[in-house]
């Protein structure tokens, strides 16, 4: 009976949780921004990119090119659009939606997503959060015809609060089969004020492709999400989505 009693109490008690999780982001968010005059808005944010990137990501940078034909007539290798839509379930009850497109620009990427953070009060009433994270300029510095590796920077804008915008960067390693049939992704961001965390995120997806329509190729994936903000509040999201690209099919020529 004392063990059903605790399961009840712990089910009862998510809503809680999940309102928390929401709550305990905005504050911190408020409380860091007024101590530590952080979030320095567009301008200074770009402007911290455009300094700091080269010296720790891009210095010396050489970009690698398999000498394989069949994937060199790849599109993504010259240019793709690719949208993405993922929803997730998170730990302590809640949703969080990705909508994201990428555009690919042969070696240079610009990706721009959403990351819109939905809970349940106890109440009834629905909480939100939601992040702006645009990733101006990625290198595709490495691809061959079973890998792809990316940095790049950019900003994360919150729209909560008073607005505080923070440099992000991002990593990614892109394991898939020689036609993208089949795609492993794992991503990295990083958003950072004056050497302090404001969110770590970490991902891992798989993507199987289930149609094929001239140069549109759609696709179904699942995936696991580990987010951390202000160094502190940790959330796992089980998430899956479907992903549509527009490239040239590598057994096709120009």
């Amino acid at each position: 009976m004392a063990r059903w009693s605790a399961i009840i109490w712990i089910l009862a008690a998510i809503p809680l949780v999940a309102h928390s999780q929401v709550n305990r982001i905005k504050s911190a968010s408020k409380a860091y921004g007024s101590s530590e005059k952080s979030g320095r808005g567009f301008f200074g944010s770009s402007l911290d990119f455009l300094l700091y990137a080269p010296r720790h990501e891009y210095k010396e940078v050489q970009t690698y090119r398999e000498p394989d034909s069949t994937f060199n007539d790849r599109c993504a290798l010259k240019f793709s659009v690719e949208t993405l839509g993922d929803v997730g379930v998170k730990t302590g009850g809640g949703y969080i939606f990705w909508p994201r497109v990428r555009a690919n620009f042969g070696i240079f990427s610009t990706d721009y997503r959403v990351n819109y953070m939905v809970e349940k009060e106890a109440s009834g009433a629905k909480t939100t959060l939601r992040t702006n994270d645009w990733q101006m300029l990625h290198l595709n510095i490495f691809s061959t015809s079973l890998i792809d590796l990316r940095v790049g920077g950019g900003i994360m804008y919150e729209i909560f609060g008073d607005h505080y915008q923070y440099p992000e960067f991002t990593a990614g390693l892109g394991i898939h089969a020689p036609d993208l049939s089949r795609i492993f992704y794992l991503e990295y961001r990083n958003a950072t004020d004056a050497g302090n965390s404001i969110r770590r995120e970490w991902s891992a997806t798989y993507q199987l492709m289930f149609f094929h329509l001239a140069q549109l190729h759609g696709y179904i994936g699942l995936g696991l999400t580990y987010q951390q903000y202000y160094g502190s509040i940790d959330i796992l999201t089980l998430q899956a989505g479907l992903a549509f690209r527009i490239f040239r099919d590598p057994s096709n020529k120009y």
